[in-house]
């Protein structure tokens, strides 16, 4: 089954420095083999390992396991009155499309920032 384990990884490293698939294998409690099938989406894990990776990597359960292509992390959000002109005219663009324009924007932002 393909997931987003792999990136979700990658994607912490970025942020917060150096986190190899052995450091992870470490942190969760499981061998090196054994977190290489998770990326790979070959390996079986219990809910709460699942629920330990998401909250380790700072995203949902749903972008691991590949069912959502956007990463919803949390993220500290500046208020609407901190926001710069054009920053306010993105968000009121955004709020008025449908659910799946907003889900095309989203993943068309993703690939950008990947270099797509």
């Amino acid at each position: 089954m393909e997931n987003n384990i792999g990136e979700a990884r990658r994607n912490y490293e970025l942020n917060n420095g150096r986190f190899t698939q052995k450091d992870a294998a470490k942190f969760f409690g499981v061998s090196l083999s054994t977190y290489k099938k998770w990326e790979q989406g070959q390996g079986m894990m219990n809910g709460e390992q699942l629920r330990e990776i998401a909250i380790k990597y700072d995203t949902t359960v749903d972008f691991l396991l590949g069912v959502s292509s956007v990463n919803y992390a949390v993220v500290d959000l500046p208020d609407d009155n901190e926001l710069a002109d054009d920053e306010h005219e993105l968000l009121a663009c955004y709020r008025s499309l449908s659910t799946k324009g907003k889900h095309a924007v989203l993943t068309g932002l993703r690939d950008f920032a990947n270099g797509q």
